[in-house]
């Protein structure tokens, strides 16, 4: 009966050590940022592919849309959003009207977004986050 109450710290200690050996072996081994920041160095989305079709700017990848989340850095854009209107008879109102938003990723989540631009929007458009 002795013997079992001394195996059982022993197991125990030799089952943490295995999972913190398991663990460490799954961490990544990317250098960290060039600023020397923690955190920067990876991260969670891909950068949209640039392009210029069709907005004067770039256009949101399709990786860029699957982003299950964005960074929360403040580098505005300026995007063009579908309003969803389409028009039978002249005069017509713009199909798009443009919109700051916090960084290209959190304005690449929106649906509506056709495509951005670096900077914020004239105007003073308040930025979504």
């Amino acid at each position: 009966m002795n013997m079992h109450k001394n195996l059982l710290p022993r197991f125990l200690l030799v089952a943490g050590l295995a999972v913190a050996a398991l663990g460490c072996g799954s961490q990544s081994k990317e250098p960290p940022a060039p600023n020397g920041s923690a955190g920067d160095a990876k991260t969670e989305t891909p950068p949209p592919a640039p392009t210029t079709e069709g907005t004067g700017g770039i256009q949101c990848s399709e990786e860029s849309r699957k982003a299950e989340m964005c960074t929360q850095q403040y580098d505005p854009v300026c995007a063009d959003v579908d309003t969803g209107v389409r028009c039978v008879t002249a005069p017509c109102p713009q199909a798009s009207e443009r919109k700051t938003f916090s960084n290209a990723c959190v304005a690449c989540q929106e649906p509506k977004v056709i495509g951005y631009r670096k900077g914020s929007c004239e105007g003073g458009e308040k930025a979504t986050q």
